[in-house]
């Protein structure tokens, strides 16, 4: 009885340490209550390897074509700045040719060389006598100005101011010094402007006092021609033209009025020339085109005005006997005739005061006594400056 217990006893031990040991200890066998961590695959390394590939070759991709841009840009801001640099536009071309100079009035000693009076090298007008130099304010300006400098004692004055004598009229201020000129030991300056009035002045030299008004009227040029001095006014713009023709005596300084004339696509009496009788010959035409062989439309009829009594006009050719389709009238001083081109041309004799047709060729019309329309530079040039004195243009 006893040993059939120890048995048993021994074989459950057996049986015990067997469980124990056994590889299906219920401690190691899953259940439904607990789970496993998951098993990292060859598969899931190569997808996490292939990711971080794909994200490099994105951002490398991207920081390359911003490179790319970013120096394509340069490229493009170099040639620009380049292209600028060697090939200057119109403006800046222009800028660089156009660059203002200015005329710069030296005094040169063997110690020093002062600069007395800088001018712009533009439109003004400049002229020398005795001790003294005399010049305008240069250019347009609201308030023209007339200066003189004296060589002797080194003064500087200002003998016209605008703003001061408030004399030239209305119309647009903007005027500048159109004419100046030294005449039997007094000074004569005209101003002047674009569709504005004006006046001319003298004053007898050397300067003392204020400049005496001598008449009205923009833009005057006193001119020597057929043995008188003339003064003339006027301007023009597009296809229209205006003059005024006087006379002026330099000794008592009067001026004569004698004609007014108009060209272009403004009818009115045109000038046409002063014959052997001291007459100034007048054409009027209707209103042209102010180009071409018809630039003044077609002449009507002529007259005559003597200089001794410009009151008076004289009748040459009436417009009931001047011929059709007139565009030219011209005066021949030889033999004391007016051509009259059209279609057909004709000569009028002024002793016979008879029209016959003719074939004589074209004349060039003799031009109206205008000045010669010299530079700043040229009037500069024909200074006849103290010694130890010049101009230089810089």
């Amino acid at each position: 009885m006893q040993n059939t217990e120890k048995e048993i006893l021994i074989t459950n031990q057996k049986s015990n340490t067997t469980s124990e040991n056994s590889p299906t200890n219920q401690q190691d066998m899953p259940t439904s209550d607990k789970v496993l961590p998951p098993q990292k695959s060859k598969y899931s390394k190569i997808l996490l390897y292939g990711g971080i590939l794909l994200i490099v070759f994105v951002v490398s991709g991207a920081g390359l074509y911003f490179y790319e841009v970013k120096t394509l840009q340069q490229n493009k801001s170099t040639k620009i700045q380049t292209n600028t640099t060697t090939n200057p536009t119109t403006a800046q071309v222009n800028q660089q040719q156009y660059k203002e100079k200015n005329w710069s009035l030296r005094r040169v000693t063997k110690i020093a060389t002062d600069t007395i009076l800088t001018l712009p090298d533009r439109e003004n007008q400049i002229v020398h006598w005795g001790d003294y130099l005399f010049y305008g304010s240069g250019d347009y300006s609201s308030n023209v100005q007339v200066y003189s400098y004296n060589f002797k004692i080194g003064e500087k004055k200002t003998i016209y101011n605008q703003e001061s004598r408030n004399d030239l009229g209305s119309g647009r201020n903007n005027r500048y010094v159109s004419d100046m000129q030294v005449l039997n030991n007094t000074l004569f300056f005209s101003i002047g402007g674009y569709m504005t009035s004006g006046a001319t002045f003298w004053m007898t030299l050397p300067p003392a006092g204020q400049p005496q008004i001598l008449t009205g009227g923009a833009n005057g040029k006193i001119q020597y021609w057929k043995d008188r001095y003339w003064l003339i006014n006027g301007e023009g713009d597009a296809c229209w033209g205006g003059t005024s023709y006087s006379l002026i005596d330099l000794a008592t300084k009067k001026v004569t009025e004698i004609a007014s004339s108009n060209s272009g696509c403004m009818e009115g009496e045109e000038y046409v020339d002063i014959d052997k009788r001291n007459r100034m010959i007048l054409a009027f035409h209707t209103a042209g085109t102010g180009e071409g062989e018809a630039g003044s439309g077609i002449y009507q009829y002529v007259i005559a005005v003597p200089l001794s009594n410009p009151t008076m006009k004289e009748g040459v050719i009436a417009k009931q006997d001047m011929p059709a389709g007139i565009t030219s009238v011209t005066y021949l001083a030889d033999t004391d005739q007016l051509l009259l081109t059209g279609k057909e041309k004709y000569l009028f004799d002024f002793s016979s005061k008879m029209i016959t047709k003719t074939e004589i060729s074209p004349v060039v019309p003799t031009p109206s006594p205008e000045p010669q329309n010299k530079t700043f530079k040229d009037k500069v040039q024909e200074l006849n400056l103290p010694s130890g004195y010049e101009f230089v243009l810089e």
